[in-house]
C-alpha cells in the first residue's frame, strides 16, 4: 500500500513537471513580444501609479491585476520580459491547479480509482495549458486581467476542496483552509470582477460531489465557509466602492434583447475551443437580432438541447461532464449575457470557463478510451496516439499564434484578413502601419476607412497627418477640419490645425486653435506634443516669457526623448531673443537625435558665437550645420554671409550663398539672396 502511495506521488511529480516543461517550451516565442495595442497605455495610467496599488491604501477597482502592473513597472520599467515571464508563471500556476482539481474530483467524487484520476487529471491540466485561444490572455499583457483572476479563482476553489476533504492530500489546519479560499476569492474579484461567479460553482460542487465517506459534512461548512460570503460581499461593499458602483451600472444595462443575441453565437466558444483554427484578436459578428431567422433558431434550438443534455444526458452518464459544462457557462455568463459590450466575443473571455471545458474533454476521452469503446489494447493506443496528435496540434497553433503577436502589423493584418469588414480592426492596421513609419500602407488602409466611416475622427486626423508627410498641405487641413468638425471636443485636431497654421506664419489662426484644447485629459504624448507647438507659437508671436515656460514643462515631461530636442532648440532660441547667451549655447548644445534639428541647434550656436566676436567656433559649426543637414537653406546662407563679413574665401561664399539659393521657398528671401550675390560677385 505505501509502495502504491509513493509510486502515486512519482506520478504526480512527473505529470506535473511536464506541464511545467511544455507550458515554456510553447511559450518561450512569446517572452520578448512587444507591448501591443492598449498595453502601454495600462501601464503608463495603472502600473506606474505604484502608490496607490502596492501600498493597499484603499483598494479600487481590479487592484491587484493594476498592482501587478506597478510591481512589473517598478521592477522594468516598460521592458515587456517581466510581464510575460508573470503571465507565464500565472498561467502555470492555473494549470497546475485544474490539475488537482480534476485529480481530486475523479479521485474522491468518482469510483474511477487514483489512476483514472491521475490520466484524467493530466490531460485537462495540458489541454488547459497548450491551447491556442488562452494567447489572447497570456501574450497580450493586458489579457492578464482574466488569467490573474482565473489564478486565485482556481486556487480559491482548491482550498475550498481541500477544506471538504476528510482525508486531503496535504496537511491545513481546519481554521486556516476556509478563510484562505474565502481570501483567494476575495482577490480574483480584485484582480478581474467576473470572477463573481465562483460561489455558484462552489455550490454546485457540493451538490454533485461532496457527500459519502470522502466528504465532510455540508453542517461544518455552513458556519465556517458559507455563512461568510455575506460578511466578504458587505467588506466588498463598503472597501471597494469602485466595484459596488460597476455592479449598479451592470444592472442599469442589463438588456434581454442582447441576451438573445448571444444566444445567436452561444454556439462559437466551444467551436473555437474544440476546432481551433481561425482564431483572431478581434472578432466580427453582425449586430443583427431576427429571431424568424434560421441561423438563430438553429442556435436557440441546440442551446436548450446542450442544456437538456447537461441536466439529464451527461449526469446520467457521470456527474462531473454536467459540472463542467455548468462550470462554463456559468463562468460565461458575466460578459456573455444581458449586459451590453463593445465586443460580442472575445478569446479572453473564454480562459475561466475552458477550466470546465478541459475537464470535460479529459472526463469524456477517457470515458471513450478506456470505459467503453475501445477494449482492445490496440484501439486504445490509436485513441491515445490520436490525443497525443490532438495536443501536438493545439501547441503548434498556440506557437504560431505567439508568431504573430510579435509585431504589432502582424496582428492586425492577420486580424484584418480574417474580419476585412470591422473598421475598428482598419483603423488599429492603420495605427501599427504609422508605428512602423510604413505610411504607404497606413495611406492606403486610412483612405479605406475614410469610405467605409466617413464621419470616423481617427480616420480624418490621420489623414490629414499622411498628406502632410505626402506634402500635401491644402487635402491635410481638409482633413484636419472634418475631424475637428466630427469631434470638435477632441484635442488632436485642433493641435495639428493650430502646428499647421503656426509653421505657416498664421500665428492668430494657430492660437485660436490652440485655445480650443482641454489640455485636462490629454494623454502624456499628446500634452508634450501641445505644450511644444503652443510654446514654439509664442516664441514666434515674441511672447518669450510664456514660450519659455511651455517649453521648460515640455522637457519636464517623463522619460520621452522625443520631442525634447525640437523643445531645448526653440527654448535656446527663446534664450538668445532675451539676449541669455550663455544660457541659450548651454541648452542649444544638448540638442541630439534627428539630424535636421541638430543642424539648427548648431546653426545658432554659430550665430551666437559669431555675435561674441568667437570667429573660429562660429566658422565650425555653421560649416557643421551645413554638413549635418544639406537642405538647411538658412545654415548654407549663415555660411556664406559669415565668410563675406569675416574676409573669408570668397569662392566658398559663394557657393554656400547660391547653395542657400537653390534650397530657399520664400521669395523675399530669395531677393535679399540675389541682392547679395549681386553686390559682391556682379
Amino acid at each position: 500500500m505505501i509502495d502504491a502511495v509513493k509510486q502515486s506521488r512519482r506520478e504526480i511529480l512527473a505529470a506535473g513537471l511536464a506541464l511545467a516543461l511544455a507550458v515554456l517550451l510553447v511559450y518561450f516565442n512569446a517572452l520578448e513580444v512587444p507591448l501591443l495595442f492598449d498595453d502601454e497605455n495600462t501601464i503608463r495610467k495603472h502600473g506606474s501609479a505604484a502608490d496607490d496599488f502596492l501600498t493597499f491604501k484603499s483598494l479600487r477597482y481590479r487592484h491587484l491585476f493594476y498592482g501587478s502592473f506597478s510591481a512589473n513597472y517598478v521592477l522594468g520599467g516598460f521592458q515587456p520580459l517581466g510581464y510575460h515571464l508573470f503571465n507565464t508563471a500565472a498561467h502555470l500556476g492555473t494549470a497546475l491547479l485544474v490539475f488537482w482539481i480534476a485529480f481530486v474530483t475523479v479521485g474522491k467524487g468518482t469510483d474511477w480509482g487514483p489512476k483514472a484520476a491521475r490520466r484524467i487529471a493530466t490531460l485537462a491540466a495540458l489541454f488547459f495549458a497548450l491551447h491556442p485561444v488562452h494567447t489572447e490572455s497570456i501574450t497580450y499583457l493586458s489579457g492578464r486581467a482574466t488569467s490573474l483572476a482565473a489564478f486565485f479563482y482556481c486556487l480559491s476553489f482548491s482550498l475550498f476542496i481541500a477544506g471538504g476533504l476528510k482525508n486531503p492530500p496535504f496537511k491545513l489546519p481546519s481554521w486556516l483552509v476556509y478563510p484562505a479560499s474565502l481570501f483567494f476569492y476575495g482577490c480574483a474579484v480584485l484582480s478581474k470582477e467576473t470572477a463573481v461567479g465562483l460561489i455558484l460553482v462552489v455550490v454546485l460542487y457540493d451538490v454533485f460531489f461532496m457527500r459519502g465517506e470522502n466528504w465532510t459534512s455540508l453542517k461544518r461548512r455552513v458556519p465556517s465557509f458559507y455563512a461568510w460570503f455575506p460578511v466578504l460581499a458587505l467588506f466588498v461593499i463598503v472597501k471597494v466602492p469602485d466595484l459596488t458602483n460597476l455592479a449598479k451600472l451592470w444592472l442599469s444595462k442589463i438588456d434581454p434583447l442582447y441576451a438573445l443575441l448571444q444566444l445567436k453565437y452561444s454556439y462559437y466558444p466551444a467551436l473555437i475551443y474544440f476546432l481551433p483554427v481561425n482564431l483572431t484578436f478581434d472578432y466580427d459578428y453582425p449586430n443583427v437580432l431576427n429571431l424568424f431567422h434560421l441561423h438563430f433558431i438553429l442556435a436557440a434550438a441546440g442551446f436548450l438541447l446542450l442544456l437538456f443534455l447537461i441536466l439529464k444526458k451527461f449526469y446520467i452518464q457521470s456527474p462531473i461532464l454536467s459540472f463542467c459544462a455548468l462550470w462554463s457557462l456559468i463562468n460565461l455568463l458575466p460578459t456573455n449575457s444581458f449586459l451590453p459590450r463593445a465586443d460580442y466575443f472575445s478569446e479572453r473571455n473564454l480562459y475561466i470557463s475552458s477550466v470546465g471545458l478541459a475537464i470535460f474533454f479529459a472526463v469524456a476521452v477517457y470515458w471513450i478510451i478506456e470505459a467503453q469503446k475501445f477494449r482492445r489494447p490496440a484501439a486504445r493506443s490509436v485513441g491515445y496516439c490520436l490525443l497525443v496528435l490532438a495536443l501536438l496540434f493545439n501547441s503548434a497553433l498556440l506557437i504560431h499564434r505567439n508568431q504573430v503577436y510579435q509585431q504589432p502589423v502582424a496582428l492586425w493584418e492577420d486580424s484584418y484578413a480574417k474580419a476585412p469588414g470591422k473598421a475598428r480592426i482598419l483603423q488599429n492596421l492603420a495605427r501599427a502601419y504609422i508605428l512602423a513609419n510604413d505610411y504607404d500602407k497606413a495611406f492606403v488602409v486610412l483612405k479605406k476607412l475614410k469610405a467605409r466611416a466617413p464621419s470616423l475622427y481617427f480616420a480624418r486626423l490621420n489623414l490629414g497627418k499622411m498628406y502632410m508627410h505626402f506634402g500635401k498641405p491644402e487635402l491635410a487641413v481638409a482633413e484636419f477640419l472634418a475631424a475637428v468638425k466630427t469631434r470638435p471636443e477632441a484635442p488632436e485636431g485642433h493641435i495639428n490645425l493650430g502646428s499647421y497654421y503656426a509653421t505657416n506664419g498664421l500665428y492668430q489662426k494657430a492660437r485660436e486653435e490652440y485655445d480650443r484644447v482641454n489640455s485636462v485629459n490629454l494623454s502624456a504624448e499628446d500634452r508634450r506634443t501641445f505644450l511644444l507647438s503652443k510654446g514654439k507659437l509664442q516664441y514666434y508671436l515674441k511672447a518669450y516669457g510664456e514660450s519659455e515656460k511651455l517649453l521648460q514643462e515640455v522637457l519636464a515631461l517623463g522619460r520621452n526623448e522625443m520631442s525634447k530636442p525640437e523643445a531645448r532648440l526653440f527654448l535656446g532660441k527663446t534664450y538668445q531673443a532675451t539676449g541669455r547667451r550663455e544660457e541659450a549655447l548651454v541648452v542649444l548644445g544638448k540638442v541630439a537625435g534627428e539630424k535636421s534639428l541638430a543642424a539648427k541647434a548648431k546653426n545658432q550656436m554659430a550665430i551666437l558665437y559669431a555675435e561674441a566676436g568667437k570667429s573660429e567656433q562660429a566658422l565650425t559649426l555653421f560649416k557643421e550645420a551645413v554638413v549635418l543637414d544639406p537642405s538647411l537653406a538658412e545654415a548654407h546662407f549663415n555660411l556664406g554671409r559669415f565668410l563675406l563679413a569675416t574676409g573669408g574665401d570668397k569662392s566658398e561664399a559663394r557657393r554656400s550663398l547660391n547653395s542657400a539659393l537653390n534650397r530657399v521657398h520664400d521669395p523675399a528671401k530669395a531677393k535679399i539672396i540675389r541682392d547679395i550675390l549681386a553686390a559682391e560677385f556682379d
